[in-house]
């Protein structure tokens, strides 16, 4: 994946729909200090979308016999 990609800063919606998440969970999320990282622009909240690929990542489960 090319450096400048991931280095792109995502909206909510955007990285609730990458997710398969709601825009709630993840404020829920924000609200009792659970991952994906994010970033605070004023009153605009951002992730980074690298951060959210490396939190996705830690969460992968490989099924037994793979």
């Amino acid at each position: 994946m090319e450096t400048h990609y991931v280095s792109r800063y995502l909206g909510e919606r955007e990285v609730a729909k990458l997710l398969g998440l709601s825009v709630q969970t993840l404020r829920n999320r924000r609200f009792l200090g659970h991952p994906p990282p994010y970033v605070k622009l004023g009153r605009s909240v951002r992730y980074l979308l690298a951060d959210v690929l490396a939190w996705a990542e830690t969460n992968k489960v490989t099924p037994r016999g793979l």
